[in-house]
């Protein structure tokens, strides 16, 4: 592919090769949907924008065009699919990539596992990336099918499909500073190393951060990501808008039960409204310590 063409391409003097007309395009940039058409040379979107001449014109009259989805952060074995069948149920609803940490196929057959499907991956349609796990057995107390130590890790990394270091789970092992939980990490430089650290603040956090993990998938709301930064308050804060979410769910839930005529679950009528007189209460409390 010539870089000159491809210019000629965008400026729209040469014909593109596609030339999808009249889309919806999902700006995901910006949150906005644009119409637009998109020239296509090679294997290139050589522009965005009015465009008129090309080899072959496909009009979308006004339907959707998404740039393809990437799930950054999932455990394909979670699907219960063989990867062939998981790459035949998303590719066509939109996800093109995967960033997969192959800890449960770890767990259950090792590196063997982990082999049969990075072999695999290179045969279907979904452009899969691996992270290597790092917490094979997740703890001493798991009865495991295998055991990954920090040199098996270290042969699994140079793998060219391999990015990273899958979610380091044990995060007690690195606020500690265990021997071979650090060899992995060690083993890891230069790579992603992902993060699983429910909970932790304040200088344990500073700990987890200083071995150069950077990222937590394990908050559950909005505030969980600053609460370790900002101040320890903010946890109450976090409290009261769950317990808010929960009784403003019992509240619809006892009020559509009312409406409704659900005789079978009036005997539960008094289990709801004690509920949501704690919930009050324990609003008033977290309140009060954040005030």
């Amino acid at each position: 592919m010539s870089l000159k063409e491809l210019i000629s391409v965008a400026r729209g003097e040469t014909p593109a090769d596609l030339l999808l007309k009249n889309a919806r395009i999902v700006n995901t940039f910006i949150g906005e949907i644009e119409q637009a058409d998109v020239a296509i040379y090679g294997d290139r979107i050589a522009g965005v924008g009015n465009y008129g001449k090309a080899k072959e014109i496909i009009d979308l009259q006004g339907k959707f065009l998404a740039p393809g989805l990437i799930n950054g952060h999932t455990h394909i074995e979670s699907s219960m699919l063989h990867p062939a069948r998981y790459a035949e149920a998303v590719v066509p609803r939109g996800t093109l990539a995967v960033v997969t940490d192959l800890h449960e196929i770890a767990n259950v057959c090792g590196p063997e596992g982990i082999k049969f499907v990075t072999d695999l991956a290179q045969k279907l349609p979904l452009d899969m990336l691996f992270m290597a796990p790092s917490c094979v057995p997740a703890t001493h107390l798991e009865t495991s099918g295998a055991k990954i130590s920090s040199k098996e890790v270290k042969k699994i990394l140079a793998h060219p499909k391999i990015i990273g270091l899958g979610e380091m789970m044990n995060f007690p092992g690195v606020v500690s500073g265990d021997e071979e939980v650090l060899k992995k990490i060690s083993a890891s430089k230069g790579k992603v190393i992902d993060g699983h650290a429910p909970g932790l603040a304040g200088n344990e956090l500073n700990a987890y951060l200083s071995a150069g993990i950077l990222s937590d998938h394990e908050s559950f709301c909005l505030w969980l990501p600053i609460i370790p930064i900002k101040d320890a308050s903010l946890w109450w804060m976090t409290l009261v808008a769950l317990i808010y979410f929960g009784k403003a769910i019992l509240t619809l839930w006892s009020e559509r039960l009312s409406t409704e005529g659900w005789s079978q679950f009036a005997q539960f009528r008094w289990q709801r409204l004690m509920l949501l007189s704690i919930s009050d209460f324990i609003i008033e409390g977290a309140l009060a310590r954040v005030m």
